[in-house]
């Protein structure tokens, strides 16, 4: 119960592929509804709906706190969002050392957009005695932080060199050293038991954080990086 109370009390719809959702509440709705066991005559009927309200009177208050919740959580990334937005025109060169925080701003600022377009027009269960607050699904500043999103986005491309130049640097002056170094430990100690790609892989990798620069190719250091792990990875590699 308090499983199932917890899944429809946060996702009304889940996506499929797309735009094809699939509904849990009304899935769950007529389950309740129309399922039915044992036989009249032997004292033995069980319906499923007499217990309805039991199990969905939380879910349906939990629903309501939800959605509270999620368009709390708009008007926050909203805030934050303009925030940076400001942030990054006054002074670009915060774009660099902010990026992983910008990262995830966007990302959690998408999910939230999906989750309301998913949820727009749903009404978790057909009728109750808790009434569903409708007006908490929807939202007229959700254009504001897509707006928002847009803007930050065309800020910190406008940047892009900024950043980029900023964790090349990076990699260069604290990955890299410690990469070359852990690298050749590993193909001193297991010199016999690293196959020639995977040694090859390594001196190339090796090479490029050396001389890693805007022009590097990143593709191939994403590649050779791969390998090492996979192997590093697998049972073979002691």
């Amino acid at each position: 119960r308090s499983c199932l109370n917890k899944i429809i009390s946060n996702y009304f719809v889940t996506p499929v592929f797309r735009d094809i959702t699939f509904e849990l509440c009304k899935s769950w709705d007529s389950t309740f509804w129309d399922y039915k066991c044992g036989h009249i005559s032997q004292g033995t009927k069980f319906y499923l709906k007499t217990h309805r309200d039991d199990v969905f009177k939380d879910a349906y208050l939990k629903g309501n706190e939800c959605a509270l919740n999620h368009r709390s959580l708009r008007r926050y990334l909203q805030v934050m969002l303009r925030q940076y937005v400001c942030l990054f025109t006054e002074i670009p060169g915060l774009a660099a050392p902010k990026f992983q925080l910008v990262l995830a701003l966007l990302k959690l600022a998408s999910d939230e957009i999906h989750w309301y377009f998913q949820h727009t027009n749903v009404k978790p269960f057909k009728s109750h005695k808790q009434k569903w607050l409708d007006p908490l699904s929807k939202d007229q500043n959700i254009v504001k932080l897509i707006a928002a999103c847009v803007d930050l986005c065309q800020l910190v491309s406008k940047h892009a060199d900024v950043v980029r130049e900023y964790f090349i640097e990076y990699i260069r002056d604290i990955d890299a050293p410690r990469c070359i170094s852990e690298l050749g430990k590993i193909s001193q100690k297991y010199a016999k038991q690293v196959p020639a790609e995977v040694q090859n892989a390594i001196r190339v990798l090796t090479e490029e954080a050396k001389n890693i620069s805007p022009e590097s190719n990143f593709s191939v250091i994403q590649l050779n990086f791969f390998r090492t792990s996979c192997w590093l990875s697998s049972r073979g590699s002691g």
